[in-house]
């Protein structure tokens, strides 16, 4: 058993296609992070709905748990992690007006990875760079 989430349907027929894992949310993951830098804000309303999550197999076995809750945490309240403020104002259009919402983060060991939920807010993906 993976150390989180459900195995969610392969995509496509070949074993060299991305596998996906549904991530549950549950509060008492968010209520268990440390103090880290990846720590989430004060409790705010959630900006936008996330749809099903999902993670791709390869940022499972390299993300933590803590880290991923606490990054899901924040890109569903509007705060886009480590992008440029053009790519951040990209965002708060797409809030607004409908799109893609891509965000980046660093876990406390250095490995970068995104969240990216799509336009219809039906799908939230976290992936690692080498997936995109």
């Amino acid at each position: 058993m993976a150390p989180y989430g459900t195995p969610f349907p392969q995509v496509g027929d070949s074993a060299d296609e991305v596998q996906w894992w549904l991530v549950p949310t549950p509060r008492s993951a968010i209520a268990r992070m440390s103090a880290d830098e990846n720590k989430p804000p004060k409790p705010t309303e959630q900006k936008f709905a996330l749809g099903a999550v999902v993670i791709t197999a390869n940022a499972q076995s390299q993300l933590d748990e803590i880290s991923v809750f606490a990054c899901l945490y924040r890109h569903a309240n509007g705060d886009w992690g480590d992008l440029d403020a053009e790519d951040k104002k990209t965002n708060q259009r797409a809030l607004m007006h409908g799109g893609r919402l891509f965000s980046a983060y660093h876990t406390p060991s250095g490995v970068k990875f995104y969240i990216i939920t799509e336009w219809d807010r039906s799908l939230t993906t976290i992936l690692l760079p080498e997936d995109y």
